[in-house]
């Protein structure tokens, strides 16, 4: 198996130097990643592999390759019609508070049943909705039937798609020794249900078009890619924000400007606290608090996003109201009340 993998290696790196390299096709890639995931492959060639995809740069075929291939490998929790499946990445927020969890409350406490996919951070990496997950409201769940339990139940669940394969362990584990940002990151947040209504976190650059390209040919016709605030989906209040939009009629580039909502902040939601963890949960209980400031304006535009994308409204501003209705009345606040696993 390890001779697979090594072929595979020199295609995509470059057998003779980078200038020999070649993006793979989806069904190689979905090859390549079968190769990964085998009990014996090599960690050092499957490091190498990151390294190499990494250095040219992963196209939309060979995501959709890596992700179908993940994807079959893993049994997905029955979704309530109109749900929205928010998918995220393991390197978390350094600077500012995540304040989806938040968002997704107002959210579902208006009528958009939603499910986190989010693990703890990675090595040395910021803040994550696991991360605020259990400290807020308790364990993040592995069974993808008690998720299907939970958002039946109470219309939000958190859930760490990668512990329903054990194979996630090992590339994990090798993403986090390497210390760089690669594959393993990336396909996480593409481990969403069929069809499902998506919103995905994306990292700065010129990536918006690959990463729509990449959900519309797994088959999501809804979906939004949004370039949030350090590569999470939480709307910049001080700035536009930029994204794409997929529909049934294709795509079409999203631009998110506060301004027009009532929204514009100086400034983004501030580090209440030295550790990161409390200085989430500070913001997180300010938002739902109805405390103007950056951190309601910036829940209340994540939530409308989930109530457009999930079918609940027809635009941005009507669900500005509905998520300030749903915080103001104290339902928001009430959805994760609810939810706890503790006192």
């Amino acid at each position: 198996m390890s001779d697979g993998l090594r072929r595979w290696l020199q295609k995509a790196g470059g057998e003779l130097g980078p200038s020999d390299a070649r993006n793979l096709s989806a069904t190689e890639a979905s090859s390549v990643w079968d190769s990964l995931v085998e009990d014996d492959a090599d960690s050092v060639l499957i490091g190498s592999f990151f390294t190499a995809l990494r250095s040219k740069g992963a196209s939309s075929d060979e995501l959709v390759g890596f992700a179908r291939a993940a994807r079959r490998r893993i049994q997905f929790p029955e979704l309530p019609t109109g749900a929205v499946v928010l998918g995220t990445s393991r390197l978390g927020k350094k600077n500012h508070p995540p304040l989806g969890l938040a968002a997704a409350a107002a959210a579902v406490a208006s009528g958009t049943p939603v499910l986190i996919q989010s693990a703890p951070h990675a090595a040395g990496e910021g803040v994550t909705l696991a991360d605020l997950w259990e400290r807020a409201v308790g364990p993040v769940l592995e069974d993808s039937v008690a998720v299907s339990e939970e958002i039946e139940a109470h219309g939000m669940a958190c859930w760490r798609p990668t512990s329903a394969d054990s194979s996630w362990e090992v590339l994990l584990s090798i993403e986090d020794r390497m210390g760089l940002r690669s594959l393993p990151d990336i396909v996480c947040k593409l481990l969403a249900p069929p069809a499902s209504r998506v919103l995905v976190a994306s990292r700065p650059g010129p990536v918006l078009a690959l990463a729509g390209d990449t959900l519309a040919a797994l088959g999501h016709e809804n979906g939004i890619v949004m370039q949030g605030i350090e590569g999470s989906v939480d709307p910049a209040v001080s700035v536009s924000t930029r994204g794409m939009e997929l529909h049934s009629g294709g795509k079409s580039p999203l631009r998110l400007e506060p301004g027009d909502f009532g929204l514009a902040c100086a400034s983004e939601p501030p580090q209440m606290h030295e550790e990161r963890v409390e200085a989430a949960v500070l913001a997180q209980e300010e938002a739902l608090l109805n405390t103007e400031g950056p951190a309601l304006a910036c829940v209340l535009l994540g939530a409308a996003l989930m109530l457009r994308l999930g079918g609940r409204t027809q635009d941005i501003a009507e669900g500005v109201t509905l998520a300030r209705e749903a915080i103001e009345s104290g339902k928001a606040g009430s959805i994760l009340e609810r939810l706890k696993k503790f006192d």
